[in-house]
């Protein structure tokens, strides 16, 4: 998945055209801002996991 994460459905910037997505722009990220990215990734899979809902 994008930025190495996988399983999850998070915003990533694109360029859109007349007939949608025409690519996924790749912002290089420090770090420290991947791993902020993990973490936030974490807590929306653990939210979901509270929600009681059946994929």
């Amino acid at each position: 998945g994008e930025y190495g994460l996988n399983d999850i459905c998070i915003g990533v910037p694109v360029v859109l055209g007349r007939n949608g997505i025409e690519k996924i722009v790749d912002i290089p990220l420090s770090d420290a801002e991947k791993e902020h990215m993990k973490a936030s990734a974490e807590g929306v899979r653990k939210t979901n996991g509270l929600l009681n809902v059946e994929a």
